[in-house]
């Protein structure tokens, strides 16, 4: 099968993620958004107490003034991110060959591309993972993406041959899998899957470094309002501990992430897990995962210390103790305090 096609930049930018950074949503500034409001706080109470109109509406003031200029600066720094961001994936364009002419020729040994300044074949055994999306099939060696535009085919028919065909090599000319699995994520799955990281992957020190950081906060404000004139000493902790809530209420409320409930389709076989939703299809061999955990609920199959993939046991059917199996062959379990180490015993040869 040999494809003729051209990129332009704007379909190759329809391949990465759009920037997904907002002013006012990472850690610095809320960090920085609840000291404001502990400040303008303080003035209310120093008012309240009788230490003078003057000193609270100073504090207040202060506390506002403060929280603008943070987001002012925050959304200074994001744009940057976003422009830093968007000028990585054109430079990463303007080193593509030859953007408005190329040939890619595929056959059972390999793939070529070809351009004006020359062709590459590449064997089959570089592929590490094929993706899809509305527009675009991307294969992927070690070294390399090679996007490829889906107006080429001449119809379905041909770009499902393409597909199968990359799919089979990907996978060891195998049948990637007998039986689909289709499902979609509830609400307790992800609960489900948070509580197992947070259990047995370290999901716990986030936690512990919040609340480390909150009664830090909350000592210091309870010290500088004992150390104002005439005090209330029952006033003190009730407002340090309230900051300190609404710190963790503000913090949950800017970390919580929309979760995806649409219809998921599941195929895994001996090289490799395929997860497809209705816009995208990924497949990516298992030596790309560090490992796995398990729990009564669900597995977790991790592709960094921060990402993993929930795979829910109820959805498995009488195919568990098969994925199970072939989990334990393929992975070790994830440990977070070697996660670098997990993949490197994995790669390791097995003395005879």
């Amino acid at each position: 099968m040999k494809l003729e096609y051209a990129i332009s930049f704007d379909e190759f930018r329809s391949i990465h993620a759009p920037f997904a950074a907002k002013a006012g949503r990472n850690v610095g500034f809320r960090a920085v958004l609840v000291v404001c409001i502990a400040i303008a706080l303080l003035g209310v109470v120093t008012g309240a107490q009788g230490l003078g109109l003057g000193v609270g509406v100073f504090f207040v003031g202060l506390g506002a003034v403060s929280a603008l200029v943070a987001y002012f600066f925050d959304r200074r720094s994001i744009d940057k991110a976003q422009q830093k961001y968007e000028d990585s994936i054109r430079k990463a364009y303007e080193q593509i060959h030859c953007p408005d002419r190329r040939d890619l020729e595929v056959n059972e040994n390999g793939f070529t591309t070809t351009c004006r300044c020359g062709s590459v074949t590449r064997p089959w055994s570089e592929l590490i993972s094929f993706s899809e999306n509305k527009s675009f099939a991307v294969i992927r060696t070690k070294t390399e993406q090679v996007p490829v535009s889906k107006t080429v085919f001449a119809s379905e028919g041909s770009l499902t041959e393409f597909r199968t065909l990359v799919l089979e090599k990907l996978n060891g000319s195998k049948p990637f899998a007998a039986r689909p699995i289709d499902f979609r994520y509830t609400r307790v799955d992800y609960r489900n899957g948070f509580l197992l990281h947070f259990a047995q992957a370290g999901g716990w020190r986030a936690l512990l470094r919040m609340v480390v950081g909150l009664f830090g906060l909350g000592y210091i404000i309870l010290l500088v309002l004992r150390g104002q004139g005439p005090r209330d000493d029952t006033v003190a902790p009730f407002f340090a501990f309230g900051t300190v809530i609404l710190f963790a209420i503000v913090s949950f409320l800017m970390k919580r992430k929309r979760i995806y409930e649409g219809t998921l389709r599941l195929t895994f076989g001996e090289e490799g897990l395929h997860l497809q939703d209705p816009q995208t299809v990924a497949v990516a061999s298992w030596s790309r995962y560090l490992g796995y955990l398990e729990s009564r609920e669900v597995f977790l199959i991790y592709a960094n210390p921060r990402l993993y993939r929930i795979v829910p046991k109820g959805v498995l059917g009488d195919r568990e103790k098969e994925f199970a199996t072939l989990l334990k062959s393929k992975l070790p379990l994830y440990d977070y305090k070697r996660p670098a180490g997990a993949l490197k015993s994995q790669a390791a040869p097995t003395p005879n």
